[in-house]
């Protein structure tokens, strides 16, 4: 893996974006294990509220952080 570096401004939105993502994959996960939700019938939901938490963003930081690295 290459050794990429951010910038300061795209540290502080990492970290705002990744601490809600983190959460609410882990909390789903959790769900889907203990049956208390059903993968099948909330997978879409469930894409459609990580858009809504900026993952697209997330991906980009990383994918302008790459770019840079090349």
């Amino acid at each position: 893996m290459p050794v990429i570096r951010f910038t300061d401004e795209e540290l502080n939105e990492l970290s705002t974006i990744s601490t809600d993502l983190n959460n609410y994959v882990e909390e789903m996960k959790a769900k889907w294990i203990t049956g208390a939700s059903d993968i099948e019938k909330d997978w879409e939901d469930y894409k459609s509220r990580l858009k809504e938490m900026n993952v697209e963003r997330y991906v980009q930081i990383y994918q302008e952080s790459y770019e840079r690295y090349k």
